[in-house]
């Protein structure tokens, strides 16, 4: 998959919300570096940890 595919197909699914095709878009080892979070390591744990967070925000925000 290109990368503008991959990136298309991230966003796509954190607009549905689905977390497992998020991840989907990331190698078996693929890591993840989100300095405002303070995460950093593997993307199938501190990914789902911020994206899970970051949707029940927006939720709460309406």
């Amino acid at each position: 998959m290109s990368l503008s595919k991959t990136v298309e197909t991230f966003f796509e699914s954190y607009r549905r919300k689905d977390i497992d095709a998020m991840l989907g878009c990331f190698s078996d080892h693929g890591m993840i570096n989100y300095i405002p979070a303070g995460l950093d390591g593997p993307a199938r744990d501190k990914g789902v940890a911020i994206w899970s967070g970051l949707m029940a925000v927006r939720e709460e925000m309406g």
